[in-house]
This record gives C-alpha cells, sequence and structure tokens, in this order.
C-alpha cells in the first residue's frame, strides 16, 4: 500500500455514487417496482429525508422517471437540509462530477466535509488522502491527519488498516506532526492487526523496517500503545 495510490481508484471505491439506480430484490433478482417508486415520492412529499434522498437517486439514474440532475440536486438539498448525510454526499458527488450543475470543487468538498463531520468514514478517508495529496484541495499535512485520525477512530470494519498505516507513516515522516517513532509503530503496528490481505499490503514490513531505527523501550512503549489502542467513535 502506498500513497500512489489512484485518487480514481479510491473515488470509485469509497464514494456512494448518486447515479447508481436504487433497485430491490425480488426472487433473488434486481426488479424496480412501480408501488415501491410511488412510495417514495410519497413519503419524500410528506418529508420523510430518506426517501428524499431516494428520490434524488432516482432522478439521478433515470430509474423508472426520466434523468433529471436538476430533480435529483432539489431533494437531495431538501434532505440534507434535514441531516442526512447520505444526501450531502450525494450533492458533493454532483459538483465533484459537474453533474447537473456547473463543476465546483470548492463545493464538493464542502458538502463532502458535512457529511464527514456526522460519521462517514469512507468521506473522511477520502477527505484525508485529498488533503495529503493536495488534489482538488491545496495540499494540507495537518488536515490529512486529522480526517485520518477520525476514520481511523470510528473502527469501520470496511476501511480495514488505510487509515492507521496513513498515519504510521505521517507520524513516522513528520508530516502534519512532529516526527514520533513511538506514535509511528503504535498506527504500523495496528495497520498490520487489521490488514485482511498481508500478501499485497506492506504494512509489516514498513513497520519492521521503523523497528530497526527504535530502542527497545521505544518499541516496547509503542506496542503496549497499541494494545491498550481503542477506537473513540469520534465527534466533529
Amino acid at each position: 500500500m502506498t500513497k500512489s495510490t489512484s485518487l480514481s481508484i479510491i473515488v470509485a471505491i469509497i464514494t456512494i455514487s448518486c447515479c447508481v439506480p436504487l433497485a430491490r430484490a425480488d426472487n433473488n433478482a434486481a426488479v424496480f417496482n412501480e408501488d415501491w417508486k410511488l412510495k417514495i415520492r410519497a413519503n419524500a412529499e410528506k418529508g420523510d429525508p430518506q426517501a428524499q434522498d431516494n428520490l434524488g437517486i432516482l432522478y439521478c439514474g433515470g430509474t423508472g422517471i426520466p434523468q433529471d440532475y436538476t430533480k435529483a440536486m432539489q431533494w437531495f438539498h431538501k434532505a440534507a437540509a434535514q441531516g442526512n448525510d447520505d444526501a450531502q454526499l450525494n450533492i458533493g458527488d454532483l459538483y465533484y462530477k459537474g453533474h447537473g450543475v456547473p463543476q465546483n470543487y470548492t463545493e464538493a468538498i464542502k458538502w463532502y466535509r458535512k457529511s464527514a463531520d456526522q460519521g462517514n468514514a469512507n468521506l473522511q478517508l477520502f477527505l484525508g488522502d485529498l488533503y495529503y495529496r493536495g488534489e482538488i484541495v491545496p495540499k494540507n499535512y495537518a488536515e490529512a491527519l486529522k480526517w485520518y485520525i477520525k476514520a481511523a477512530n470510528l473502527g469501520n470494519a470496511t476501511l480495514e488498516d488505510r487509515p492507521l498505516y496513513e498515519l504510521g507513516v505521517m507520524y513516522r515522516d513528520g508530516e502534519g506532526v512532529g516526527q514520533d517513532y513511538i506514535q509511528a509503530y503504535m498506527w504500523l503496528n495496528l495497520a498490520v492487526a487489521h490488514n485482511k490481505l498481508p500478501k499485497y499490503m506492506n504494512d509489516a514490513e514498513t513497520r519492521d523496517r521503523l523497528e530497526k531505527k527504535m530502542t527497545p523501550d521505544q518499541i516496547s512503549k509503542a506496542q503496549r500503545l497499541s494494545r491498550e489502542w481503542k477506537p473513540t467513535k469520534n465527534t466533529p
């Protein structure tokens, strides 16, 4: 795992595209149901934020109704105004991709941050990557560190070792924080413990190279910290 991981791959993996149509499972087949669509619209018009977000997705994907990004954005905004983090993400997606609105990375980041602040670990990791690389935002290691810590503290199993590894590298190299081998080893040790694909990821190799630069006392302290660490379920 390296910092050069393609951003396009990251976006494809961690963002929930509003253009992916909703479907309903029926006899093990994804079947769009007209009654279901009508129910979504009825609930959306009653003010249900999840239904409003779902209706926006239908318009975004052109599922059962003509594709209309403008109407999608309208419904996303209604849901987002009620604090729906999925809708906030979808608004960010529309700005990021320039669907129905002029492409605007500043607006995309604003809405991604709103969703991430509510505990979307995938977006927290995504924002960390953007700030680390300086892609569509000014490079800012301190901001990257903040978002990686948030993602790590949520303990999201789908992220596995990613935010833990990134934190280890940043503490090792003193990026956005004072260089600290003990903290770096702690995060890398946690990354190794959460790595489900050790054959393809170099968490252990990175940690072991760092270990050669440390004293036995430093290693012992770092190992103790990694044993004691628990996700804190961060707040904004």
